[in-house]
């Protein structure tokens, strides 16, 4: 009897070697172009917002819209414009709240409120421009006229005041002393001094926040003579000119004794 032979099978005891380079299928690659691709397009538009971002703010101030940093307070800035005797408010008033515009241009105190005020307007919500300017006319009493437009609604110009400055209203304009805080101006042996306060040309394109139920001042100038330059001295209440809103809620309110 035959024994069938055995046949050895050598395993080897160590795995095939794989190459450790690497290897992209077609998806990784597609993969791969597409992150990268998405990932110039964002920093693309990252780049054209911020662009836009400072254009808008550029543009915003060129216009005098100033920003809104709380929707909550009335933010204000003063325009500034290229006529004489004209000047110029963007006024954003919060939601829900109602004002009363007031001019005078007699017995302006240094402070609080005139006591007999000139009625221009009820203001609401939104933000409006309003332009006040004084046109002195020849052989005319000159005359001031308020104008305002909603920006936010967006509406047409309104005159909400066209009013004939009487003699004593007007006299502080022929020594008014211009854009400035404060200055003396000469004319001849007299002297005038010139006090400005609220949102005016110094410094420029600056927004200001205010407490919303108390009044707005938007601009304080009074007019009036003193010995010399040097003279500090004010009087209580003189001629010039007081713009500035009163909250509804505020004006009315009933003090219990």
């Amino acid at each position: 009897m035959n024994t069938p032979e055995k046949h050895d099978v050598h395993v080897s005891d160590t795995p095939k070697r794989r190459s450790w380079g690497i290897r992209f299928s077609l998806l990784s690659m597609i993969l791969l172009v597409t992150v990268v691709a998405l990932s110039i397009s964002h920093w693309q538009m990252f780049e054209q917002l911020s662009q836009m971002k400072v254009r808008n703010e550029q543009l915003s101030q060129a216009l005098g819209i100033p920003p809104i940093t709380d929707s909550t307070k009335v933010t204000a800035i003063g325009v500034p414009v290229m006529t004489q005797e004209s000047w110029e408010w963007h006024v954003f008033l919060p939601d829900g709240k109602e004002y009363d515009l007031y001019v005078a241009f007699t017995h302006v105190p240094g402070e609080g409120l005139p006591e007999n005020p000139i009625h221009v307007e009820s203001l609401t919500n939104g933000e409006v421009r309003i332009n006040l300017s004084i046109d002195p006319q020849e052989h005319l009493p000159p005359t001031v006229t308020v104008r305002g437009r909603y920006v936010v609604p967006a509406q047409d110009v309104q005159t909400m005041l066209y009013h004939g400055l009487s003699r004593r209203e007007a006299s502080w304009l022929a020594h008014y002393g211009g854009e400035y805080r404060e200055v003396a101006r000469g004319e001849g042996d007299k002297w005038y001094r010139t006090s400005s306060q609220g949102l005016i040309d110094d410094p420029e394109f600056v927004a200001t926040t205010f407490d919303p139920d108390q009044p707005i001042v938007l601009r304080r100038t009074r007019v009036f003579p003193i010995e010399n330059p040097s003279d500090d001295e004010q009087p209580k209440t003189c001629a010039g000119m007081m713009v500035w809103l009163v909250p509804k809620a505020a004006e009315d309110e009933v003090v219990d004794p």
